[in-house]
């Protein structure tokens, strides 16, 4: 097929819909492209990672493509041992989750 691969759109709509809607306790929730950006890596933030593109054969004239995407949340705690907690991030999908609906709902 010689359309061209969505990723970047898909990004972008995920991106604009995301940034600056999410926050925790009143801290603003970042969401990076593949890798955080800042020289000291935030206690909370969403990664777009991973991209998977399948063809669909919707109509004889023209294919289509069902794109899919990887959203991580992530969740640092200072300190060792392993006590942190995983509602944070629960809270956090939650909203992602009611933000990225009508993406998921469109297939």
């Amino acid at each position: 097929m010689s359309k061209a691969l969505p990723d970047k759109w898909v990004r972008k709509s995920i991106y604009d819909a995301v940034s600056g809607n999410i926050s925790l306790n009143g801290i603003d929730i970042p969401i990076y492209d593949t890798r955080v950006t800042e020289d000291s890596e935030p206690q909370y933030y969403i990664l777009m990672t991973t991209q998977n593109n399948n063809t669909l054969p919707d109509n004889k004239c023209e294919d289509s493509y069902l794109s899919s995407i990887l959203l991580d949340v992530i969740c640092r705690y200072d300190g060792a041992g392993n006590y942190g907690s995983r509602l944070d991030a629960d809270d956090i999908m939650e909203q992602l989750r009611a933000l990225t609906y009508f993406f998921y709902s469109c297939t």
